[in-house]
């Protein structure tokens, strides 16, 4: 490397494409200085692989762009002979220690870095972060900068992108991308998340049911097998398993004797044995249904399925809180709302010792003394503490909904007014409702709608 500073013409200097940094920000100081009192740091450049005379741009991206916009015709460099991987090194690191590049952008010179041979430990050792740091922004390199930009643009958080990584299949991590920094996020992470495990809880399952017993699908098990079928969840056959949880059992007992099969659906795995077959059970096919009360069922159960997805959101957000000192508004907010869920919801788990319901000397008086109490009372504890007991009194469950949830009805908008309400109180303090949960609030989603 040689460090004779000499004057190259500035239509000679490019941008090194290798560059992380893409948006070199707002150069108006910069170029107002430079017009005033010239250029006061030479750049670093090195000559151009195949082109005579140009130079590539290492350090002084922004001085570069700032001496065109002042229109100055020289510049003074020293050009270097580092190779292609110090280069990279070099404008990585120079851009780091200035805290000028994006995560997209620290991401995608950790890449080329890796590409020429550095690992994480080096890149870790050279640039000051740690590894698990280093080997996150890699990760992120594996999206397109492009969509990461956006996502970031959106209000995406580098925690959304570490939680990505719990998605396996490269494919679903790249169409969530889209919905990173939206309302959505949440809701289709944790439903591509839950579809992830009822599908590694199903190939598990079947492993240990072969040759144990018979999968029926769904539709084979239709209408007609439920008159054939004995259901049984007591002691000789395994009860029901649930597959939005992982499965850790290593193996399932199967004690009967009769020929046992299983089925997967609503979210479990579900045991039967056929019924005797006595000349009733022959010719008893089981209840018929039109296609439309098909539909009707279908709809129903997704849209059960959603009230848990929801639920789990709304559960998620209050746990989010609990380490919260404070919040904006939050007591004014605790204060009118708790006296209004009383009302409209009709319901309290008083076994939630959280004072202000519970204690009885913060009960007793005027109501203008019970108002004072439960003040001082949120006063001594922090806002994470009283939403969430507050939440826990309120008695959430996954059941809530806003559709007619009857066995093969229409399941129609219902409206739930005391759900509206705690919507309210969640959003008031900074839940996000995603589409699907607005379109249902609303009686507009699809699954709502009449069948023809």
């Amino acid at each position: 490397m040689t460090n004779q500073i000499i004057m190259l013409g500035i239509d000679k200097l490019e941008h090194h494409p290798d560059n992380p940094r893409k948006n070199i920000g707002d150069i108006s100081e910069l170029t107002a200085s430079i017009q005033k009192d010239g250029i006061l740091q030479n750049l670093t450049v090195v000559k151009k692989p195949g082109e005579d005379g140009r130079y590539l741009v290492v350090i002084g991206n922004r001085r570069l762009e700032a001496a065109l916009a002042a229109g100055l015709s020289e510049l003074p460099c020293v050009v270097s002979d580092m190779d292609h991987t110090k280069q990279i090194e070099t404008m990585l690191i120079e851009n780091i220690n200035r805290s000028d590049l994006t995560p997209a952008e620290e991401a995608e010179g950790f890449r080329q870095l890796t590409l020429a041979g550095f690992s994480a430990e080096d890149i870790a050792e050279k640039t000051g972060f740690s590894v698990s740091t280093v080997n996150r922004r890699l990760k992120i390199a594996e999206y397109k900068t492009k969509a990461v930009n956006e996502a970031l643009e959106r209000g995406a958080t580098l925690a959304d992108f570490v939680k990505l990584e719990a998605l396996k299949d490269k494919k679903t991590r790249e169409k969530l991308l889209q919905d990173i920094g939206t309302n959505n996020f949440n809701y289709r992470f944790n439903s591509e998340l839950t579809e992830q495990t009822i599908k590694e809880n199903e190939k598990l399952i079947r492993k240990l049911l072969k040759g144990k017993a018979k999968e029926l699908t769904s539709e084979e098990l239709g209408d007609t097998w439920s008159s054939r079928c004995k259901y049984k969840n007591d002691t000789d056959i395994h009860k029901d398993i649930f597959l939005t949880e992982p499965f850790t059992n290593k193996s399932i007992n199967l004690k009967s004797n009769d020929e046992v099969f299983f089925c997967f659906r609503y979210r479990r795995c579900e045991f039967f044995k056929l019924k005797p077959k006595t000349e009733e059970a022959k010719n008893d096919t089981g209840p018929k249904h039109t296609e439309a009360q098909k539909q009707y069922e279908r709809n129903r159960r997704q849209l059960n399925k959603m009230a848990i997805d929801f639920y789990n959101l709304r559960k998620e957000f209050v746990e989010s809180l609990s380490d919260k000192k404070t919040l904006p508004g939050w007591k004014d907010i605790c204060l009118e709302y708790i006296g209004l869920f009383a009302i409209h919801h009709g319901y309290f788990d008083l076994s939630v010792d959280y004072g202000f319901l519970c204690n009885k000397n913060l009960n007793d008086g005027s109501p203008d003394d019970k108002f004072i109490k439960r003040k001082e009372y949120y006063e001594s504890h922090s806002a994470g503490f009283i939403v969430n007991q507050i939440y826990k009194a309120w008695g959430d469950s996954s059941i809530y909904s806003w559709h007619d949830n009857e066995q093969y009805a229409h399941p129609e908008f219902a409206g739930n007014s005391a759900l509206d309400l705690f919507y309210e109180f969640l959003c008031k303090l900074g839940y996000q409702m995603c589409d699907d949960e607005i379109k249902c609030r609303n009686g507009t989603h699809e699954l709502m709608q009449k069948i023809k």
